[in-house]
């Protein structure tokens, strides 16, 4: 096969990004993928020639395809990657000033089939996806300042608080939500497995940024391999060594000192607790990677502590009392990576992650739970030498347990009382009304093949299993009651991204699922089977000039937590959950259009407009013949007298990322929606999950940095980003919430301590205007009440030491 500079033809991602990353300063670095497979290519020449100033430099990708080049002077490169089984690809870059890095991801095609390039960053849409997908994290560290801190007692920096400028995702007090739907609809996944909770529908385990290797949010368009999740998924990788040893050491840290309080409830409701003010809160920790046999077998190791703590005032109008709320976590990372060789690897990962929150009640009575988190995953890929077979096997167990404090017999979480009724808690440990602990394992084996057969086609096939067991306790007033269920999902899917053309791409899709939920109780089994369709379309109406055009269908179905199975305990009597035998998971159905621009001038601009549909609900009726509730679907089987209840939501996204210079970028979007309907999936019975409070017609972001050079060893940015939204609807009402308006600031300083080594110190300011806006209202007894108000202004310091 020829070797000649692919121009146009061939998909690519370029991320111009500051150094914010753990890279050198004047360097080039990034990763080459096989176009068709997505998948690494290792043993790929790198080379990077320029005559003025006269420099070249020569290497070759690691296992994970990643390289490094550098430090290089500043001025213009060719940059060309060769492989003996790809077709050939020459970038024209520019190397910045001191002090920037620049980054390239490459993809390659194996034969002669044309690809177009889209993106100089993300958003980013690859030859085989029909919707756009968004990286939350660039090297871990953003230009814009993201990273929020979602709950008041969250202290690490996770995936899910970089949702920043993202379209369409918004955060609520329970977590990430898709607009129009709630956040336990969202999917999270690490390392190709899912961690949403079984019981509660959250993330099971959301790692700190600094134990993460990349992150990326999925909106729309997802093709059937993105299963189970009727709202957002959001992607993560976590660390991976390769042949050069890399470290980070890092601490971020506000005090209440500096911060601003938050507007207090009225004494007068029936919630006394009123929040008061941080008095501090942080992570820190540090990461290293690297080779332990070059070539063959590499390590990524991390450690990140995180605590925080609030103050919380009860007032009961006579007496008023102060008290406060802590949470400790710490997560740990250890990962190898071994080579078999050049078309095997395996990978073996654990993840520890224990956690305790403490507070105390109105009554001046210590409460608490404690979490402990254990993880274990193994991989194994293969691949055949022409690279146009691969398998991939991934299984995890995953184990957890959480325990009311303090064990000694003394106050505890209360009977009937829910940690996700406490404010400063919220979600973090799930809604605990008891001890509870699950054992989750998962395994999914996938295949990829690329043949010939009236153009080019991509085939995936796959076949997975998800056992969840679920053991519970509930207190009672003289006894404790312990509950066990499970849940056992399984399924596959068939996929084939077929390439008529250079110019069209199919998306078609089939996946198959099946459910089945059980438990100790005399309610009997749930089992459902289900069939998902997926179908995309895109077409590159002028290649030269990146227009593409996009089209997606998709039926999309999520799952039953365990939560909804949980019987309640009133007064010493159990009244279980009955589940219809035939209850399917809630399903929804997605039409998408749309069109991608991307100029030569480094702007990229996407306009979409989707459709949502719910299709299948979850809800509770009265069981009249074994008393409690059951648990059905409604307008279905046993329930097909009830109101099945309706959701619908169009949107219409428009979004630009334009890069002005080396000095500039720019992001915005503007996202409209209309939302019919306000059906509620359950998740449990105490918690607010109500959809009206992510239903915002209108929804503006903006963000914008300035690149700085100081002095040759110094550089540094400023960013800014706003947000302004409409105010959430009121239950049964036509009123609103005020705008919700939100200003947040960055100022960086980055200082190269010699060749391989650079500190940074940065300054983030949240809500810099110190906006207080009601975002939630109460409803019954305290209808129209405060009940939450807009995150007060914080200010965070991060310092960061890469080598």
């Amino acid at each position: 096969m020829s070797h000649r500079i692919g121009g146009w033809s061939i998909l690519a991602t370029v991320l111009l990004t500051s150094v914010a990353s753990a890279q050198e300063a004047q360097t080039l670095f990034g990763t080459v993928l096989d176009a068709e497979t997505q998948e690494p290519l290792a043993d790929t020449v790198v080379t990077a020639t320029s005559a003025s100033p006269h420099a070249e430099q020569v290497t070759t990708t690691d296992a994970q395809g990643a390289y490094h080049l550098g430090p290089l002077p500043p001025g213009t490169y060719t940059l060309r990657f060769d492989h003996e089984l790809y077709r050939s690809r020459a970038w024209i870059v520019v190397v910045p000033l001191k002090g920037r890095a620049l980054r390239i991801t490459t993809q390659l095609v194996y034969d002669d089939t044309p690809r177009p390039f889209f993106g100089w960053e993300p958003p980013y849409l690859n030859n085989a996806e029909s919707g756009p997908s968004h990286h939350l994290m660039v090297e871990f560290v953003s230009d814009f300042p993201e990273q929020h801190l979602l709950g008041p007692l969250a202290a690490m920096r996770t995936a899910n608080g970089l949702i920043g400028l993202v379209p369409e995702l918004t955060s609520t007090r329970q977590g990430v939500a898709l607009l129009g739907t709630s956040p336990f609809e969202s999917e999270y996944v690490l390392d190709g497995l899912s961690t949403r909770d079984g019981v509660f529908g959250l993330d099971a385990l959301s790692l700190n940024t600094a134990l993460l290797e990349g992150a990326y949010a999925l909106t729309q368009g997802t093709q059937a391999e993105r299963g189970r999740a009727t709202g957002s998924i959001i992607e993560s990788r976590t660390l991976t060594g390769d042949n050069v040893f890399r470290g980070k050491a890092f601490a971020s840290w506000a005090s209440g000192l500096v911060g601003s309080r938050q507007p207090s409830q009225p004494s007068d409701t029936p919630r006394s607790m009123q929040q008061a003010a941080l008095a501090h809160q942080g992570d820190f920790g540090v990461t290293s990677s690297g080779p332990i046999i070059p070539d063959r077998l590499w390590f990524s190791v991390g450690v990140v502590p995180a605590l925080s703590r609030r103050e919380q005032t009860f007032d009961s109008g006579s007496t008023s009392r102060t008290t406060f709320a802590d949470r400790r976590e710490l997560q740990a990372l250890g990962k190898l990576t071994y080579r078999i060789n050049n078309n095997h690897q395996l990978d073996l990962a654990l993840v520890t992650a224990p956690s305790n929150s403490t507070w105390a009640d109105a009554n001046g009575e210590a409460r608490g739970v404690e979490r402990d988190t254990l993880m274990v995953d193994l991989d194994y890929n293969a691949q055949s030498r022409r690279r146009n077979f691969r398998l991939d096997v991934r299984m995890r167990w995953m184990g957890q347990r959480l325990t009311r404090l303090p064990r000694d017999g003394g106050p505890s979480v209360a009977e009937g009382e829910n940690t996700c009724d406490i404010p400063l808690v919220g979600t973090l440990d799930g809604c605990v009304q008891g001890d509870h602990s699950t054992n989750r394992y998962q395994a999914i084996v996938t295949t990829f093949y690329s043949t010939r057969l009236l153009g080019r086609h991509l085939l995936k096939a796959s076949a997975d299993v998800d056992v969840l067991f679920h053991d519970a306790s509930r207190m009672g007033q003289d006894a404790e009651w312990r509950f066990q269920t499970r849940r056992v999902l399984a399924g596959g899917y068939l996929q084939d991204n077929w390439f008529p053309v250079s110019w069209l791409v199919f998306d078609l899709g089939l996946r198959y699922d099946t459910q089945r939920l059980s438990s100790t109780s005399s309610a009997p089994s749930a089992s459902s089977q289900h069939l998902s369709p997926r179908l995309g379309v895109t077409w590159d109406a002028i290649r030269e000039r990146s227009l593409r055009v996009v089209a997606h269908y998709g039926a999309h179905r999520g799952h039953v937590p365990l939560g909804l199975l949980l019987p309640e305990v009133s007064e010493g009597v159990v009244q279980d959950v009955t589940v219809d035998p035939g209850l399917a998971p809630p399903s929804t159905t997605e039409a998408l259009v749309g069109v991608i621009i991307n100029p030569v001038f480094g702007a990229y601009l996407r306009v979409t407009y989707a459709n949502r549909r719910l299709d299948t609900g979850l809800g509770f009726v009265d069981d009249a013949e074994r008393g409690g509730r059951r648990l059905v679907n409604p307008g279905r089987g046993l329930a097909s007298g009830v109101s099945a209840g309706k959701r619908t939501q169009d949107v219409v996204v428009v979004e630009v990322d334009q890069v002005f210079s080396t000095q500039w970028t720019a992001k915005f979007n503007y996202t409209w929606s209309r939302l019919r309907g306000d059906f509620t999936q359950p998740v449990l019975s105490t918690v607010d999950a109500s959809i009206v409070a992510v239903d915002r017609p209108h929804v503006f972001k903006l963000g914008g940095t300035r690149h700085l050079r100081l002095t040759p060893s110094v550089w540094g940015a400023l960013s800014l980003s706003y947000l302004v939204a409409s105010g959430t609807r009121l239950e049964q009402t036509h009123a609103r919430t005020p705008r919700l308006h939100t200003l947040d600031a960055r100022a960086a300083v980055h200082c190269r301590i010699d060749s391989s080594a650079i500190a940074t110190l940065e300054l983030d300011a949240f809500n810099l205007l110190d906006s207080q806006t009601v975002t939630r209202r109460g409803e019954g007894l305290e209808r129209g009440t405060p009940l939450e108000y807009q995150a007060p202004r914080q200010l965070r310091l991060n310092a960061r030491y890469t080598f």
